[in-house]
C-alpha cells in the first residue's frame, strides 16, 4: 500500500512539475479599433486609434488604393496608453487614401484594421476683417506698434506687410500665430499701409483691405482739448447714457460703444497729461468701435470723442 501511495505522489508531483515548466501559449491580439483621422490641414492629417491590450508597436499603411496593392506609407510607431497617434505629410489635395493599422506584441500580431478613408481636399482661408487700428489713424510715437484684425476660423498663421506706399514695392513682412503684430522700429512723422492675408498650410487668404496710418510727429499737437469747434458738449447725465467706454484702466484695447457712431463722421482723440495729442483715430459708422492703446506709456489720458453734432470727454487710465 505504502510503495502505491509513493507512486501515485510521484506521478502528481511530474504532472504538477511539467504543467509548471510547459511554456504558456502567447494569446493573439485584436486589431486596433476606433479609427479616426484629423486634419491639420489639406495636406496633412493626424491619425489615431485606441490601444490594444498586450500590443508594444503598431504598423500602419496609407495606400492610394482600398485593397493596399501599392502602400503609399508603411511605418511602426511605439504603445501609447490609452490612445495611439501618429502625424502624417505630404498628402495631395483632392486625393483620396486608404489606411490601416496592426498591432505587434512579442512574437504576435493582430489582423489588419478595417480600412479607413482620409478625403483631402481644398480648404477655404477667409479674409482677415475688422483691421484695428482704423484707417487713417494717427498713432503717437513709439518703440512698436501693435496691429490686430479679427481671428479666422481654420487660420494657422497670418502674414503681415507693412510698407511707404500703397504699391507694396518694398514691404517689410512679418508672420505670425496670432490675430495680431508688434511693429518695431517705425519712425515719426510717417505714413504707412499695412494689410494682413490668413493661411492654413499652403492655402492663402486673399489680403485683406489696405490700411493706413500715421505716427504723429515727434513734436507735440497744437490741437486743444477745449477747442469745441461748435459741437454741443455732453452733461453728466448724457455722457452716461450715450457713451460707454471700458475696459477703465486698460493695457490693450479700449472699447467705445455708442449709438452716436453711427452717425459717422465720428473720431477719437486722447491728450498725455501735457496737454500733447498722441493718438488721433476716426471711428467706424457701427455702434462697437475698439481703440489701441497698447503702444502707449503708462498713465492718465484725456479722451475727447466727437461725432456728427456732439463731444464727449472723459479719462482713460493706461496700465502697464
Amino acid at each position: 500500500m505504502i510503495a502505491i501511495r509513493r507512486i501515485l505522489w510521484l506521478m502528481l508531483a511530474t504532472c504538477c512539475t511539467a504543467v509548471c515548466r510547459s511554456p504558456v501559449e502567447a494569446s493573439s491580439l485584436e486589431a486596433p479599433r476606433q479609427l479616426i483621422a484629423s486634419y491639420n490641414d489639406e495636406q496633412s492629417a493626424t491619425l489615431r486609434w485606441e490601444a490594444v491590450p498586450g500590443a508594444r508597436y503598431y504598423r500602419f499603411q496609407i495606400s492610394e488604393q482600398r485593397d493596399f496593392s501599392v502602400v503609399r506609407t508603411d511605418a511602426l510607431i511605439l504603445q501609447g496608453k490609452t490612445w495611439v497617434r501618429a502625424t502624417v505629410g505630404g498628402l495631395e489635395p483632392r486625393r483620396p487614401y486608404w489606411w490601416r493599422v496592426q498591432a505587434l506584441g512579442e512574437g504576435v500580431q493582430s489582423s489588419w484594421s478595417v480600412p479607413v478613408r482620409i478625403a483631402t481636399g481644398e480648404w477655404g482661408v477667409e479674409q482677415p476683417q475688422s483691421l484695428v487700428p482704423a484707417d487713417g489713424s494717427t498713432l503717437a510715437y513709439c518703440g512698436s506698434l501693435r496691429l490686430g484684425w479679427k481671428s479666422c476660423d481654420g487660420a494657422t498663421t497670418y502674414r503681415v506687410q507693412i510698407a511707404s506706399g500703397e504699391r507694396f514695392d518694398d514691404p517689410i513682412e512679418l508672420v505670425t500665430s496670432e490675430p495680431f503684430v508688434v511693429a518695431a522700429n517705425l519712425i515719426a512723422g510717417r505714413t504707412y499701409y499695412w494689410r494682413v492675408a490668413a493661411q492654413r498650410g499652403s492655402q492663402s487668404s486673399a489680403w485683406s483691405n489696405v490700411q493706413r496710418f500715421s505716427i504723429a510727429p515727434l513734436l507735440p499737437g497744437t490741437e486743444s482739448i477745449s477747442s469745441n469747434s461748435g459741437l454741443r458738449l455732453l452733461s453728466d447725465e448724457d455722457r452716461k447714457q450715450a457713451i460707454v467706454v471700458a475696459p477703465n484702466p486698460v493695457s490693450d484695447v479700449v472699447t467705445i460703444r455708442s449709438a452716436l457712431l453711427e452717425s459717422g463722421d465720428a473720431d477719437v482723440t486722447l491728450f498725455d497729461v501735457a496737454g500733447r495729442r498722441v493718438l488721433t483715430m476716426p471711428l467706424p459708422t457701427t455702434q462697437t468701435a475698439s481703440v489701441p492703446v497698447g503702444q502707449l506709456p503708462a498713465g492718465s489720458y484725456t479722451m475727447v470723442i466727437r461725432t456728427g453734432t456732439t463731444k464727449w470727454i472723459g479719462t482713460v487710465d493706461v496700465l502697464r
